[in-house]
């Protein structure tokens, strides 16, 4: 994660750097370029931006208050603590950016690209629009769709935990799990999530098995004697060497290939 550095060099009681903005904002504003330049504390409020590339700038403390940075190439810059209230940063390129403590409201993001940024305490308001899969809650800028996929996979830890320890684990997403010869007798597994998992050699004697997703999965040597597959999902499965007897389907189970339901019991042909 980029953090910024501040770099300051002083010549008697001025600091270099005062000098050298002047060269460096008309170079931006002629080039249409300044990347990798350090442009803390810049005073650009107000300035047509479009299409600029600050890649890797330093623009810590900087203000862009009303800029127009439309689809400016930000990638990598560091806008620790910036100003940024009411900016156009439309389909802007922040990639990696480093947004701490930047301020954005009435901003306009539409469009912009926020992959990798580090976003943590930038200020937003109800005004800010901000791209899909962003909001403003409490005042911060939030990645919810990193937000979601935490909670996803923190689900998906909890469920294959339970699965573990009780065997019966009705909806739960246990896609790709791997468990060798597991006892599943009487399970409940209704309308789970098993694609891709690997239940070789598996119990499933009487399991509940009812609406799951069991497509893809690696059921050789399994044991399904009595087991309800009713609308069952077990497209491309592999059922090599596994018991059927009484197992019970539906027209509504989708079966591999060379398997079939006949009178409400799955067959191979």
């Amino acid at each position: 994660m980029k953090k910024c550095m501040i770099l300051l060099f002083v010549v008697g009681n001025i600091p270099m750097i005062f000098a050298t903005l002047y060269d460096l904002v008309a170079r931006l504003e002629t080039e249409r370029k300044c990347d990798g330049c350090e442009l803390s504390g810049v005073y650009l409020s107000g300035h047509d931006l479009h299409e600029v590339d600050l890649s890797n700038a330093t623009l810590d403390k900087a203000i862009l208050q009303n800029a127009n940075l439309q689809r400016a190439n930000m990638r990598g810059a560091c806008l620790y603590w910036a100003n940024l209230q009411s900016a156009n940063l439309q389909g802007a390129n922040l990639t990696g950016a480093d947004l701490r403590k930047a301020n954005f409201w009435n901003a306009d993001l539409t469009g912009a690209v926020l992959d990798g940024a580090n976003t943590m305490g930038t200020d937003c308001n109800a005004q800010t629009s901000l791209p899909y899969g962003y909001a403003c809650k409490f005042g911060q800028l939030v990645n919810e769709a990193q937000e979601i996929k935490q909670r996803t996979e923190e689900a998906r830890k909890r469920d294959r935990e339970h699965f573990l320890e009780f065997g019966n684990c009705p909806g739960c997403d246990l896609a790709g799990i791997v468990e060798i010869d597991m006892g599943l007798m009487g399970a409940d597994l209704r309308k789970a999530n098993l694609q891709g998992a690997n239940l070789q050699g598996a119990d499933l004697r009487s399991a509940q098995l009812q609406g799951a997703n069991l497509s893809e999965m690696n059921l050789t040597r399994s044991n399904l004697s009595g087991a309800d597959l009713t609308d069952a999902n077990l497209s491309n499965t592999d059922l090599d060497g596994a018991l059927l007897s009484d197992t019970i389907c539906t027209p509504g189970t989708k079966l591999p290939e060379h398997y079939r339901c006949e009178s409400m019991k799955v067959v191979k042909y």
